[in-house]
């Protein structure tokens, strides 16, 4: 009997210190983000290519925060296209995962 309240005890435990940025939050559509890129990301680049951004602000969904600013996120480059040399004009379309 002892064991079973022993094994009870610590499964009650784990799952209160279940963290809760580890539960999935969906964030809705036309939510402003706020990042700054760690890689470099130019019209150059082809599309595909990854990159590394750290959010600016608190990622904020329904009055609690879900992601803090600082935290690492991932993007890609959708589409690029560089301006000529004497004319046009560059076009960087961003993604983030």
């Amino acid at each position: 009997m002892a064991r079973y309240a022993t094994v009870l005890t610590l499964t009650l435990i784990c799952v209160l210190l279940t963290p809760f940025a580890a539960r999935a939050v969906t964030i809705p559509d036309g939510t402003s983000l706020f990042v700054r890129t760690v890689d470099q990301v130019s019209s150059n680049d082809k599309a595909g290519k990854s990159f590394a951004a750290r959010l600016d602000s608190n990622l904020v969904v329904k009055g609690k925060v879900v992601i803090p600013a600082g935290s690492k996120v991932y993007g890609r480059v959708e589409s690029s296209r560089s301006a000529g040399r004497a004319f046009g004009q560059s076009k960087l379309a961003l993604s983030l995962r």
